[in-house]
């Protein structure tokens, strides 16, 4: 009866297991349901507070459908870009508010301001500003903002 007994409970106990592996997903993972993230950093001193954007639309403005967060400390803006494909391929935008953020080398700012970076940058400074703004009047070819874009990265 015993030895009955353990067949039984080794067979249920065996069947459970194999339930639990069954899957029709051959990646073993749903990547819908995944989050997505994409960093960058706000940098004029680093800068806690600011409201970071990824501008989807191109539209230089910060639209509800577009993923967006308060950069944390060290300027770290984590935004959530699942469901974007290639977030890379967008300008991001910080928006610098009195009041509510925080330069960490010296203290509250003083004068509202928006920061810019080309699509696939991961840094938000005033250079990277100047190079957007050269870019988007098109008083620079592709090459100078190429140009421009390594010598900020050097600096």
């Amino acid at each position: 009866m015993k030895k009955k007994l353990l067949v039984v409970a080794l067979g249920l106990s065996s069947s459970m297991v194999l339930f639990g592996c069954g899957s029709d997903d051959s990646t073993g993972s749903n990547p819908a349901a995944s989050p997505v993230f994409y960093t960058v950093k706000v940098i004029d001193g680093y800068l806690k507070n600011a409201q970071v954007w990824l501008d989807v639309n191109g539209n230089k403005q910060l639209d509800l459908d577009e993923p967006s967060v308060l950069s944390a400390a060290g300027g770290v803006a984590i935004l959530d870009v699942t469901g974007i494909d290639n977030p890379s391929q967008y300008s991001t935008y910080a928006k610098i508010i009195v009041g509510q953020t925080i330069d960490e080398d010296s203290g509250p700012v003083t004068n509202d301001y928006v920061m810019s970076a080309l699509p696939g940058e991961l840094a938000l400074t005033p250079l990277s500003t100047l190079v957007s703004i050269e870019v988007a009047q098109n008083s620079v070819g592709t090459e100078t903002a190429e140009q421009l874009a390594a010598i900020k990265q050097a600096a």
